[in-house]
């Protein structure tokens, strides 16, 4: 998919913000951003990132967590096995240093089905 004057008309940070306030429920992807934004996922890196920048345009930090967890699980539903932390559900955790939308926070450990799979050096 190539970027259009169509397609980038449409392209609005605020877009976010003015779904969820209006109702939609929202999620957020990541994308390449080698690839002028529509590239392939790549394993989440910049997820939390692109939270946090949603956050900036009105989005509140409530909502920008829920875009990246709970949400896409109900979207697709599968939020009976994924999208939060309960008792049986399938889940892979991180463990930051700080709050998860800032940019100054750090990934210090990772596990996926409850093996530690990384930890920050």
């Amino acid at each position: 998919m190539s970027s259009t004057p169509e397609l980038l008309r449409v392209m609005d940070e605020r877009n976010a913000a003015i779904l969820a306030k209006a109702g939609v429920k929202i999620a957020i992807a990541s994308f390449g951003f080698g690839f002028g934004g529509f590239g392939d996922a790549v394993q989440g890196k910049w997820l939390l990132l692109e939270a946090g920048l949603a956050t900036g345009f009105d989005l509140p930090d409530e909502e920008a967590l829920k875009a990246v967890t709970i949400n896409p699980a109900q979207i697709l539903g599968v939020a009976d096995r994924v999208g939060s932390l309960e008792p049986g559900k399938d889940a892979d955790v991180i463990i930051l240093d700080g709050y998860p939308l800032n940019v100054k926070t750090w990934v210090e450990k990772v596990f996926v089905n409850g093996e530690l799979v990384f930890t920050k050096e």
